[in-house]
C-alpha cells in the first residue's frame, strides 16, 4: 500500500503539494521578473531576480533527480526566505513590505518540511525583523515617508495576495488531502485488521485441526487407512471443499495411484491411475513446484489436461494440490477439489493442505518401517527356525560321530581278532606247506622211484603204457604239490576254484591216456 502523505506529531508533508510549491514559487518569480521588464517596481531589480529564478530552476531540476531528498526542500525554504531579505538587504526602505512578506517563510517550511521546521523558521523569521528594524533604526530612516504609485502598488498587492493565497490555498490541500489519507488509511488499517484477526481465527482453526489429527490414537495407529480418512475428512470440512483425495507415485515416476478418496457422499479407496503421457504437465509441476494452485482449473497450465476427461465430468471448478515428499522427493500428492463453482485458495490453505501432505509423508514413511521390521522379524524367525536345525543337525552328527567312534572301536577290535585268526591261518598253511613239501612228496618220489624200476622189467607195451601213464600221474601230482607249496609260500591268493581247475585238467589228461590204452 503506497501513502502519498506521511502523518506524525511533528511531520506533515506531501510530495505533491511539494511539487505544486516550487511550481506557484517559480510562477511568482517569473511574474515578478516580466513586470520589472515591463515596469519598474522600485522595490526589487532586474539583478536580484535573475539568481533568484535560476535558483528556483535548479531547485526544480534537482527535485526531479531526488525527489525524496530532505535537502531539495529545505533548499526550497531557504529560498523564500532569500527572495523575502535580498530585497529589504537591496532596499531598506522595503521594511514595511519584507515585514509581511516573512511570514510566508515558516507557512512554506510547514507545508514542505513540517512542524518542527516550521516552528524553526518561524523563530529565524522573528529574529530576522528584529535585526531589520535595528538596522533600519542605526540608518537613521526609522521615520520616511512612502511614496506610492496605484498601479505599482496594485501590481504588488496582488502578488503578495496570490503568494498568501497560493499558500493558504496548498495547506488547505495539504491537511485536507492529509485528513483524506488518514480517513483512507485508516479504513485501509480496519480493513487490515479485520484480515487479520480472519486470518488469525483461519490459523487457529488449521492449528486445531492439525493438532487433533496427530493426538488422534485411532488415526495414529497401524491402519493406515484409518488416518488417510481422518486427513481427508478434515480437510473437507475445515476449507471447506467437496473432495479431498491422496495419490502416490511408481517407483518410475510414470504413474499416480489413487490410495484414498473422501467426498461429501462419502469416502473410497477404489483404485484410479493417471498415467504421465497423458498428464505431462500435471506431473512435471508436482515434480518442480510447492504446490499447484488452480482457483480456475480448467484454464490453469498446469491441470487444464482433466478439463474434458475428469473436471467437467466431475464438475470440478478449482484444485489445490501439494505434494508428499520424501527424502526431498515428490512421492505422491493430497488433492482438493471443489466442485459446482470456483474457490479463490489462500496461502493458508495451501499452508495446511502442505501440512496434511507431510502427515501422510510421516506416516507413509512409517508404514515403509513397519514393513521392514515385518520382514527384519519374519527373517529373525527364520534365522532362529534354522539355527534350531543346525543345533539338531550338530547334536544328531554328535550322535553319529559318537556312534562311528563306537563302530570304529569294535572294527578295530573286531580287525585285531581278523588279524590273529589270519595270524594263525597263516601258521597253519605255512605247516601245510611245509608237510605238502617235505611229507607228502616223499612217498611220491619213493612212487616215482619204483616206477622207474619197474620200467626195468616191463616185458609188453601195455604194461609200458599203463606204466607210463603212472609214471605221468606221479609226475602231475609232484608239480601240483610244488605249486600248491610255492603259492602257500609266497602268499599268493588260492581257492577252491584253482584247485578244481588243476584237478580237473589233470584228470582230462588222465582220461586222454586211458582212451589211448
Amino acid at each position: 500500500m503506497k501513502i502519498g502523505i506521511e502523518l506524525s506529531d511533528f511531520k506533515i508533508h506531501s510530495d505533491r503539494v511539494f511539487r505544486i510549491t516550487l511550481y506557484s514559487l517559480s510562477v511568482v518569480l517569473v511574474t515578478i521578473l516580466m513586470v520589472e521588464f515591463l515596469w519598474d517596481l522600485d522595490s526589487t531589480s532586474i539583478g536580484l531576480l535573475i539568481p533568484l529564478n535560476i535558483m528556483s530552476l535548479t531547485l526544480i531540476s534537482l527535485f526531479y533527480f531526488f525527489p525524496n531528498s530532505g535537502w531539495v526542500r529545505l533548499g526550497l525554504v531557504a529560498l523564500v526566505y532569500c527572495i523575502v531579505e535580498s530585497h529589504f538587504v537591496i532596499i531598506p526602505k522595503n521594511l514595511h513590505v519584507i515585514v509581511y512578506w516573512l511570514p510566508i517563510v515558516p507557512i512554506t517550511a510547514l507545508i514542505v518540511a513540517g512542524i518542527r521546521t516550521a516552528i524553526l523558521w518561524g523563530v529565524i523569521v522573528l529574529f530576522t525583523a528584529v535585526v531589520n528594524f535595528l538596522y533600519v533604526s542605526n540608518l537613521g530612516i526609522a521615520v520616511y515617508t512612502v511614496e506610492i504609485s496605484a498601479f505599482k502598488f496594485v501590481v504588488t498587492g496582488a502578488i503578495f495576495l496570490m503568494s498568501v493565497l497560493a499558500s493558504c490555498f496548498l495547506l488547505y490541500v495539504l491537511l485536507g488531502n492529509a485528513y483524506g489519507e488518514m480517513k483512507a488509511n485508516n479504513h485501509e488499517l480496519t480493513q487490515l485488521r479485520l484480515q487479520i484477526e480472519a486470518k488469525k481465527n483461519r490459523i487457529e482453526q488449521f492449528q486445531q485441526s492439525l493438532i487433533r489429527i496427530s493426538r488422534d490414537e485411532l488415526l495414529q495407529g497401524h491402519q493406515q487407512v484409518n488416518l488417510f480418512k481422518g486427513i481427508c475428512k478434515t480437510a473437507v470440512e475445515t476449507l471447506p471443499v467437496s473432495r479431498v483425495s491422496i495419490w502416490f507415485l511408481s517407483e518410475d515416476n510414470t504413474k499416480l495411484s489413487r490410495a484414498f478418496l473422501y467426498e461429501q457422499a462419502g469416502s473410497t479407496d477404489e483404485l484410479v491411475t493417471l498415467r504421465r503421457e497423458h498428464y505431462p504437465n500435471y506431473f512435471q509441476a508436482l515434480e518442480t513446484k510447492p504446490f499447484i494452485m488452480a482457483t480456475q482449473a480448467w484454464e490453469h497450465h498446469d491441470t487444464r489436461e482433466f478439463a474434458n476427461t475428469y473436471l467437467r465430468a466431475l464438475n470440478i471448478h478449482s484444485m489445490l494440490d501439494c505434494p508428499i515428499y520424501e527424502d526431498m522427493r515428490c512421492v505422491g500428492v493430497v488433492c482438493c477439489e471443489n466442485q459446482l463453482e470456483e474457490k479463490a485458495w489462500s496461502i493458508e490453505d495451501t499452508l495446511f493442505v502442505q501440512s496434511l501432505a507431510d502427515f501422510v509423508s510421516i506416516s507413509h514413511m512409517n508404514e515403509k518401517i513397519r514393513s521392514l521390521l515385518r520382514e527384519v522379524h519374519h527373517s529373525n524367525a527364520q534365522l532362529n527356525q534354522r539355527n534350531s536345525e543346525i543345533l539338531s543337525m550338530n547334536n544328531e552328527l554328535k550322535s553319529l560321530n559318537e556312534e562311528l567312534n563306537s563302530v570304529n572301536e569294535r572294527l578295530e577290535e573286531t580287525v585285531q581278532e581278523r588279524t590273529k585268526t589270519l595270524e594263525q591261518r597263516n601258521v597253519q598253511l605255512t605247516e601245510y606247506a611245509f608237510i605238502n613239501s617235505h611229507l607228502l612228496r616223499a612217498p611220491l618220489t619213493r612212487v616215482m622211484g619204483l616206477s622207474s624200476l619197474v620200467t626195468k622189467e616191463v616185458k609188453t607195451v601195455q604194461e609200458q603204457q599203463l606204466l607210463d601213464a603212472l609214471t605221468a600221474s606221479a609226475q602231475e601230482l609232484d608239480t601240483i604239490i610244488r605249486k600248491i607249496a610255492d603259492m602257500l609260500y609266497q602268499g599268493h591268493h588260492f581257492t577252491r576254484e584253482d584247485v578244481r581247475s588243476i584237478i580237473d585238467k589233470n584228470l582230462k589228461a588222465t582220461a586222454r591216456q586211458v582212451d589211448t590204452l
